[in-house]
Parts: C-alpha cells; sequence; structure tokens
C-alpha cells in the first residue's frame, strides 16, 4: 500500500501507469508488497489474502475466497490518512474480477458511519447484475440499477468507480470510465416507502465481497489497483487483457 503517488507497472490510458497512485489520491495499494498494511482485515467466514493467481498490474492482487453459506467479508479504511474527510466526499476505483457472482445481494464497496456502523452506501451486485443499496436498517433498506440492468460479466477485469457524496446524499457509480448508475437522495425502491438516502457522516471504507444473501455455492473474486481520495475523480489504470 502506498499513500499519495505510488507505482505500478506498465503504460495506461491517459499516460497513467497501469496501478499507478494517481496523485490525487489518499490512499493506494496495488498489493505488490504482498502484505495488507493499513487496512483492518473483517472476515466473515470468507478469506481475504494476497496471492499471484492473476492481476491486474504487477504479480498480486486481493483474492477473496468464500464456502458456500458464509458472508465473505471486507478490508477496512478508517483515520487517516482517508478521515476524517475534508468535504464529506469519498472518491474511489478497484479493478474487479468475478471468478463467480453469487446470487444473492453482494456488496463490494461499502461507505459507512464509525465502526462500520449504519447507515451504508454500497455499490455491488445481485442477482447477477449491479445494485446500489441504501442501508439504515431493514425498513430503510433501499435499491437502485442501473436502466436497462447491467449483468456482471464474469472471468474479466473490470475498473469500478465510485463517488459517496455526504454534501449531496448521492452515490456515482462508474463501469470502466462510463456512468452506471447516480442515485441523488432517493433511488428506486425501499423496504418501506422512499426515505431519502442520508449519508452517513463517513468514518469507514470496506473494500471486498459481503453476500447479504448467502448461497449454497462457493464463489470467488479478486480486487487489485485499488485508490481512493477525498477531492476528484480518480480515473482507470490500464485495463489488461484477459
Amino acid at each position: 500500500a502506498s499513500a499519495g503517488n505510488g507505482s505500478g507497472g506498465g503504460t495506461g490510458g491517459g499516460g497513467q501507469a497501469a496501478g499507478a497512485c494517481p496523485a490525487n489520491a489518499a490512499f493506494c495499494d496495488d498489493f505488490e508488497d504482498n502484505n495488507l498494511d493499513g487496512w483492518k482485515k473483517k472476515e466473515a467466514g470468507g478469506t481475504l489474502k494476497v496471492d499471484t493467481q492473476q492481476a491486474t498490474s504487477g504479480t498480486h492482487a486481493l483474492s477473496i475466497d468464500i464456502p458456500a453459506g458464509k458472508q465473505g467479508g471486507f478490508l477496512e479504511l478508517s483515520g487517516a490518512p482517508l478521515f476524517p474527510l475534508p468535504n464529506k466526499l469519498i472518491w474511489g476505483r478497484a479493478m474487479v474480477y468475478f471468478d463467480t457472482a453469487p446470487d444473492g445481494h453482494t456488496d463490494i464497496f461499502r461507505g459507512a458511519a464509525a465502526n462500520g456502523e449504519i447507515p451504508w452506501y454500497n455499490v455491488g451486485e445481485q442477482h447477477g447484475e449491479i445494485l446500489l443499496n441504501y442501508y439504515n436498517g431493514n425498513a430503510e433498506d433501499c435499491w437502485a440499477r442501473p436502466k436497462p440492468g447491467k449483468v456482471v460479466p464474469l472471468k474479466t477485469w473490470m475498473c469500478w468507480e465510485f463517488s459517496f457524496d455526504g454534501n449531496a446524499d448521492e452515490i456515482q457509480f462508474f463501469i470502466d470510465g462510463e456512468l452506471s448508475r447516480k442515485v441523488t437522495k432517493t433511488g428506486d425502491g425501499c423496504g418501506q416507502g422512499t426515505p431519502t438516502w442520508v449519508a452517513p457522516t463517513f468514518a469507514s471504507l470496506q473494500v471486498g465481497e459481503y453476500i447479504a444473501q448467502v448461497s449454497d455455492t462457493s464463489s470467488k473474486m479478486l480486487i487489485d489497483d485499488v485508490a481512493v481520495g477525498t477531492t476528484s475523480r480518480l480515473g482507470c489504470p490500464a485495463k489488461p487483457l484477459n
């Protein structure tokens, strides 16, 4: 992991090196140092580790293996250098690769209050399609999907970017540089009514794979080239040949 400008291999679009840490990032991790320094590991039946199965830059990436009936887990950032946020705004990006996609509601990025408490802003998938989620208890369990729906491709690297904006109560989500869905205040539906997606005072960012509705089959995914900032969009590294 590295704070500020890091290193990576290869050359991507716009002159940015694949895996490089953007200049406007507060935290980056390309996992090439083979450790998870700076992160708090929060496993919930899954195994999160750095391995060399494949990567988008260099030779290392985060591997997440989830047995049947388990929820998985996250890596969490809290405290410096990311929090407290100067402007209630988080920008993030990561390269993600789904070997399999669990059928149930699954979160990949989560912005949360202190200690990971609700309310949550989540980006992930359900039934193999992109899903944004706001969770503040069962009544305020809200969702939004791209229109038309966006199927999550398997066995291919994608660049996922997001912004969690506590000023506008807004989520933006991009895939491979293109806006997939934006939610401002309200999404498509909720457990009850249509409450506003009131953002928490963000103090936790979690990256991984957490299955809210567990599956009867195992699943696996990879994450690489994570970058997080507090000022502006970070952009994508080069996409590798799959």
